[in-house]
């Protein structure tokens, strides 16, 4: 998946604009995604950048990552993509 994908796919699942999804992702890049501490420095980092609760940021992370996870899953199960 790459940069444009993934900002379109959190746009749609997130209920969010093409701009505050390209937001998010600059905020996901620039910091590690793994950890709680990462998680709870990446929503406030979110809810401040997009100006929402951090319960609506909270939300966007978690739909971030779930995508993020997906892809990773995806690419580990087919390598080469698709098998037909």
């Amino acid at each position: 998946m790459n940069k444009e994908t993934f900002i379109a796919e959190l746009s749609r699942k997130a209920e969010i604009t093409q701009e505050q999804s390209t937001a998010v992702n600059e905020v996901l890049e620039n910091n590690m995604i793994i950890g709680k501490k990462s998680r709870e420095k990446i929503t406030l980092e979110i809810a401040q950048t997009l100006s929402v609760d951090t319960d609506r940021a909270n939300e966007i992370y978690r739909t971030a990552r779930d995508i993020i996870g997906t892809a990773l899953k995806d690419k580990l199960k087919h390598p080469f993509g698709e098998q037909k």
